[in-house]
């Protein structure tokens, strides 16, 4: 997995517990010291998101480890004693909440939010609110590869079977994909323009109703992953090259 920040920052993890920043001063990428429990079992870490602030990694053994961007102690977070399911997809949104700074003084000081989705194996899906961690009901046992967050009300997730979710503030609820091919990963542009990846050079184009449309794609090569910069400009990568 790799994730970048609005500053730029560059963050990609792997198998083995690795975790790379990439040093703007010199544009090489250097291994960040993980959590003793983390290193120590050479937990396999497969996807990042990055914040303002924070790289979030995802893995292996119910693993969410926290590294600040500009430096410090990487820290494991903590999830529930005895979850061991493996975590495949991680994504949040940041905004900003204004708060009086009292009642003599009237002035609104900006307050950053967080909003976190981890998902994984056997449906399921964590919540972190910036404090606490909450786990959401979410209709479905197949696990879950892939999600992406579009704001605090709109976020998809994907999965084994064609499964494919929307979260939409309140509750989950599923979407016809179309397919019932392990669809492996999520981006969308806007509300309206969403792509998804998976087996068989399957690719998901959702306009934002209750069903996607399959897209003719030039390979039956397994697709992981998907990003772009906006609706029709969009790469994505699989098996093979």
């Amino acid at each position: 997995g790799m994730g970048r920040s609005v500053s730029d920052e560059m963050v990609a993890v792997g198998d083995g517990g690795v975790l790379l920043q990439l040093q703007s001063q010199d544009m090489s990428w250097q291994q960040r010291t993980l959590p003793a429990s983390v290193a120590a079992a050479q937990t396999d870490l497969l996807a990042v998101w990055l914040s303002s602030t924070d790289a979030w990694a995802v893995g292996a053994s119910a693993t969410v480890v926290r590294c600040p961007l500009g430096g410090g102690a990487c820290v494991k977070a903590a999830l529930p004693a005895g979850l061991t399911a493996a975590l495949r997809g991680v994504a949040g949104v940041e905004s900003t909440a204004y708060v009086q700074a009292s009642a003599r003084a009237p002035v609104l000081n900006p307050v950053p939010t967080l909003a976190l989705w981890v998902v994984g194996d056997s449906g399921l899906v964590w919540y972190f609110d910036g404090t606490a961690w909450a786990q959401q009901s979410v209709g479905t046992a197949a696990t879950l590869r892939g999600v992406f967050a579009l704001s605090a009300t709109d976020v998809v997730a994907c999965g084994d079977s064609g499964t494919l979710i929307r979260f939409d503030g309140t509750s989950w609820s599923a979407i016809s994909s179309g397919t019932s091919n392990t669809l492996h990963g999520v981006w969308a542009a806007s509300a309206t323009s969403i792509w998804v990846v998976g087996d068989q050079g399957t690719l998901l184009f959702c306009n934002g109703g209750a069903s996607c449309q399959l897209v003719t794609t030039p390979t039956t090569a397994a697709l992981y992953a998907v990003s772009g910069t906006r609706e029709y400009d969009v790469f994505a990568v699989g098996a093979g090259g």
